[in-house]
């Protein structure tokens, strides 16, 4: 597979709160039956203004004699309790492990030969995963956080995070210049353009499925059952954004939405800024660490491993999540559904580099950007319309780069959450 293109990468501007630390002797683990293993710690302050709260992963190490100490595997700490993968505050804490029989048949406890490895991460600097409970949407002691996908309990093609939870990817952007855009080989090629963010981003590893989005707006008429990406307009998902419209992007950035985003963050207590993508992230995070046509190579054969595309979908939209994902665990980024992003369809006439894009500032040309017309960029290829077409979902148009220009209140596309990290 091509790898992306990456002119440079360097630290993070943004300032993490100073995190609590656990002192190594307060660490202890001990066996508490036949197969429930303790682990007991005490997080604190190093220095007077430490945050008064960190989120506590923990890896076990087994073999722990000496430098050979080897890590149990994160596949076989989905069945971890107590005051971990979440955010702690400060004080002794307790982690309950109970190793599955499925995964460690043989499990046993060798006296000193078992540790326990804590991490303790700023609150605004968190692990790659977090999962929102939409049982209870506002409740952030719910959320739960883990450093990769093997931890999340179930697996994340579990039904449950189809429906009761909504996972989210934390997108390692900052830093990172790529070049965005069309290769030379495909049709309707823009001018390569590179790109730098200085940011990271969250972003559902799902389109919004109608069962989630029926728990987030539960006065909607929405199939609370359904697994498939929920489809609507523009303007209904974020607000009517053409001419002096206050939900105009970028005018007023995040600050501004209406209808189904105005709900979700109701729903979410007010304090998470969910929005959809810019097309740049939105390629970005498709791309996954690819330049190739598709994020995992460029052939057809490629893009069936990833999508409903028109050789796999069958004239049918299919639930989220049932094809392979790309090397950051993000399903669906090709095909099935398209999905709306804020830019406004535009076309990159320049090559000059872009800082955290966010498209054309209004209507009117800026320089370097050549506006089509004033409709919204949905992006992925896949179904945009109320009615099926198979030719939605030709391979040419399920590429990283392609985007499919559709009026605000025309159009039936998906959307997958994004939340920026500032």
């Amino acid at each position: 597979m091509k790898k992306l293109i990456i002119l440079a990468a360097f630290g993070a501007s943004s300032v993490f709160a100073a995190v609590p630390v656990i002192d190594a002797d307060s660490i202890s683990v001990k066996q508490n039956g036949m197969r429930t293993v303790v682990i007991e710690y005490t997080l604190s302050g190093a220095s007077e203004g430490d945050a008064e709260s960190g989120i506590v992963t923990v890896d076990i190490l087994t073999n722990a004699v000496g430098e050979a100490a080897v890590s149990v595997g994160s596949e076989n700490l989905t069945t971890l309790f107590g005051d971990v993968n979440k955010v702690v505050a400060q004080g002794k804490r307790k982690i309950l492990w109970y190793p599955t029989k499925e995964g460690m048949p043989e499990f046993t406890l060798p006296e000193g030969q078992v540790k326990a490895q804590i991490t303790v991460w700023a609150t605004n600097s968190p692990p790659a995963y977090w999962v929102l409970d939409l049982t209870k949407p506002a409740d952030r002691s719910a959320d739960r956080y883990y450093p990769d996908a093997e931890q999340i309990p179930l697996g994340v093609t579990n039904i449950l995070y189809k429906t009761d939870r909504m996972v989210f990817r934390r997108i390692p952007a900052t830093g990172v210049t790529w070049r965005m855009g069309n290769t030379e080989t495909e049709p309707h090629r823009d001018c390569y353009h590179y790109v730098t963010f200085s940011y990271d981003y969250w972003m559902a590893i799902y389109e919004a499925t109608c069962s989630q989005m029926k728990k987030l707006m539960p006065g909607e008429s929405i199939d609370g059952t359904s697994l498939l990406p929920h489809r609507t307009n523009f303007a209904t998902w974020r607000g009517h954004p053409i001419g002096n419209s206050e939900f105009n992007w970028p005018s007023n950035r995040h600050e501004k939405v209406d209808m189904h985003m105005k709900t979700i963050r109701t729903s979410l207590g007010g304090g998470i800024m969910v929005d959809l993508p810019t097309r740049s992230e939105w390629e970005f995070a498709c791309r996954a660490g690819s330049s190739a046509k598709y994020c995992n190579g460029d052939t057809l054969a490629d893009l069936e491993k990833v999508a409903w595309c028109k050789s796999t979908a069958g004239q049918k939209i299919h639930e989220a999540g049932m094809k392979e994902p790309n090397s950051w665990g993000l399903y669906d980024m090709h095909g099935n559904v398209a999905e709306w992003t804020l830019d406004k369809v535009t076309k990159y006439i320049t090559s000059e580099p872009l800082w955290d894009p966010v498209g054309p500032m209004q209507d009117e040309a800026d320089t370097g950007w050549e506006i089509k017309n004033r409709y919204m960029a949905a992006c992925g290829g896949g179904q945009y319309a109320t009615a099926l077409n198979d030719e939605h979902w030709l391979s040419d148009k399920c590429t990283s780069a392609s985007a499919v220009a559709l009026q605000s209140a025309e159009g039936s596309c998906a959307a997958r959450l994004t939340i920026v990290m500032e």
